[in-house]
């Protein structure tokens, strides 16, 4: 027993991302591990962090997927000189099952992106964004391209997700 609550309606959280195609389509990636995000089906985390067997997330151990309370924390692991050149995503997730809070955000067992914003600072990259777009449209949320090409991404994104997203259409 983790001694975390398990949440009837999910938590809404903030995640970043990075943007790979291990397998030729384009998934998301967490930022601080190399662990690939599942499509249309839920992350469900473990633990490969401590000697003893537990389910994730657990009181005595760093394990489970995180997310922040606000979209500033979020953004923080993306605006490293480090990942300035790789494509990432950012957006809202849905925890739920056992959820840890902590001072900056929660820890989670399961959780699902709600909607996914990828940034745009080059008009010309838009065509790239879009097929991007197209891949993570697997992940079953809606996927919106921030044009932040002539405005911080912070603002972007506080623009972006004050209106109702349009979906990605999908293939038939």
């Amino acid at each position: 027993m983790s001694g975390a609550p398990d949440y009837m309606e999910p938590v809404v959280g903030w995640r970043s991302w990075l943007l790979e195609a291990p397998d030729g389509q384009v998934g998301l990636r967490s930022v601080v591990r190399a662990t690939h995000w599942p499509a249309g089906e839920p992350m469900l985390a473990t633990c490969d962090r401590s000697p003893v067997a537990h389910p994730a997330p657990w009181a005595g151990c760093s394990c489970g997927i995180y997310a922040t309370r606000t979209p500033d924390e979020a953004l923080a692991h993306l605006e490293v000189p480090s990942r300035e050149r790789q494509p990432q995503a950012i957006g809202r997730v849905l925890l739920w099952g056992d959820v840890i809070e902590g001072d900056l955000g929660w820890r989670a067992s399961l959780a699902t992106p709600e909607i996914l914003y990828l940034p745009m600072r080059d008009p010309a990259e838009r065509a790239r964004l879009e097929a991007f777009a197209w891949d993570l449209s697997r992940y079953g949320a809606p996927v919106v391209i921030l044009d932040a090409a002539e405005t911080p991404l912070r603002d972007a994104l506080a623009a972006a997700d004050s209106l109702e997203p349009l979906p990605v259409p999908r293939a038939a």
